[in-house]
């Protein structure tokens, strides 16, 4: 094989390109990732976090030390955390490597980076060779999903948050290629597929629940529709796509997809005797005084829940809706903004962090994920897995905090819009590939989304508390000073 890739000078160089290719991008990654200081191990926010929860779990314990300062939940004299035990699994093959004494967050953040760019590169090739060809027009996906999404500021700051989120994009993005590949010929080894794809949607739902919610809930509705295809297997009807499973392979999907949920019960209920406890318990110590009484965020909490659903006004306009305090006549022109300081809410409202509405960050993942709805013509299982990433996103519109960070449980879902708003496209042999005016414009509007998730980066890294004040002064004079 080796001999024929060198002696085919077109392989040879598509080998050539990938390999540089996939160099460069590690190299960009650990220019963000290290704030330019390009150094994996360094002090970083609670960067002992999942190196004190593998120390612990590696004795069979779940509670975490003192290294470990804050989103702490004490319970018989030990504390725990709320965050999935996935980063502290990779941390802890990572000891192979260093120490579990040292500091490298970064190091498990640039690794989920990675992880997510080469699977978004292996989805993108699946696509396009669906119908055995290759399109030239995803060198421009290509180049969105890696270096113009929210993806970027994600990369840093190298905190507890960051990790978990990118974790379960990267291992929420493993199960969604494994699933293409089993919605485009589900009647090909079928058991094999959904049991692999069960212990994929294990990894994301470790990592963030929210972003693994849709995974889960993808099997759930595969499994009930193959329910169905056995119900109704005397009748021609929309279910003849997928195969029909014996009453045994049925139950054993079912089974797969109960030990999927029941991982994170069980590990839910080890931290906290709760199963259902996550989030809420896992935040307590941030709606308490030192005294243990609840300061007033946990007043508020305590009043009106996590969820309402008068936040679904505001939190839209959070996530999606460019404000004029969004915008600057000084370098770099985009500004994130506490923009829940500027409305009149209730109580019940908080935000936690600055913010940067998704649709002025990437505006060409929105316009593909609407020309793939636009112009639907996909296999039914697609629209299951985009269709389920919709439902974390949803959710967060009720949610009691705002918060840039929390952008990631809308990302999965862009992301697949943005890959099959391509596919559609070119399946359709779109005119709008051939005009030379609106390819003009997509080249424009992709430079403007990687400015805009570089600026947005650059911004909330200047005020994010989570970023050390020294490191906050060289971005400052390395990008900043310069323009003024």
């Amino acid at each position: 094989m080796i001999k024929e890739i060198i002696s085919d000078r077109r392989s040879l160089l598509k080998w050539a390109v990938l390999v540089f290719g996939l160099s460069g991008l590690c190299v960009y990654y650990l220019y963000l990732v290290t704030r330019t200081e390009w150094t994996v191990v360094a002090p970083e926010f609670n960067g002992m976090t999942f190196a004190s929860q593998w120390a612990h779990l590696a004795k069979g314990q779940w509670n975490v030390d003192t290294t470990v300062t804050y989103e702490l939940y004490p319970r018989e004299g030990k504390y725990y955390i709320y965050f999935g035990i996935l980063p502290a699994l990779v941390r802890g093959a990572l000891t192979v490597f260093y120490d579990i004494s040292l500091s490298i967050p970064r190091l498990n953040l640039l690794l989920a980076g990675v992880i997510l760019a080469i699977v978004n590169i292996l989805t993108a090739v699946q696509l396009s060779l669906h119908k055995g060809s290759t399109s030239r027009y995803f060198g421009p996906l290509l180049v969105l999903l890696l270096f113009g999404s929210p993806v970027i500021y994600f990369l840093t700051p190298a905190n507890p948050y960051h990790e978990a989120i990118m974790w379960s994009l990267a291992t929420s993005a493993l199960f969604n290629l494994f699933f293409i590949r089993f919605a485009m010929s589900p009647m090909s080894n079928t058991m094999g597929r959904l049991i692999g794809l069960g212990f994929l949607a294990i990894l994301p739902l470790h990592s963030r629940v929210s972003v693994g919610l849709a995974p889960f809930l993808t099997l759930g509705i595969v499994g009930t529709l193959l329910a169905l295809r056995y119900l109704r297997k005397t009748r021609q009807d929309f279910l003849t796509f997928l195969p029909l499973l014996s009453l045994r392979k049925l139950i054993l999907v079912a089974g797969i997809w109960i030990l999927c949920g029941s991982t994170q019960l069980l590990v839910s209920y080890e931290k906290f005797r709760d199963p259902f406890a996550g989030q809420r318990l896992g935040q307590y110590l941030y709606f308490m005084n030192k005294d243990g009484s609840p300061n007033e965020r946990g007043k508020a909490y305590a009043k009106y829940g996590a969820w309402r659903w008068d936040n679904f006004v505001p939190m839209v306009e959070y996530y999606f809706v460019p404000q004029s305090y969004n915008f600057s006549s000084h370098w770099p022109f985009l500004v994130t903004s506490n923009t829940l300081d500027s409305y009149e809410f209730s109580e019940h409202l908080d935000n936690l962090e600055e913010h940067m509405p998704l649709t002025l960050t990437c505006p060409l993942m929105f316009f593909l994920t609407f020309c793939y709805f636009k112009n639907r013509r996909s296999k039914p299982l697609f629209d299951v897995l985009i269709l389920s990433y919709l439902v974390p996103g949803f959710i967060l519109l009720f949610m009691w905090a705002a918060c840039l960070r929390y952008c990631a449980d809308f990302l999965p879902f862009l992301t697949l819009g943005t890959f099959w708003g391509f596919y559609i496209l070119k399946e359709k042999e779109s005119p709008l590939l051939k005009d030379s005016r609106f390819m003009a414009c997509f080249v424009i509007v992709l430079l403007y989304s990687i400015f805009a998730v570089h600026s947005t980066c650059l911004m909330y890294l200047l005020t994010n508390q989570t970023v050390p004040d020294e490191s906050k002064l060289h971005l400052y004079n390395l990008f900043l000073k310069p323009f003024i």
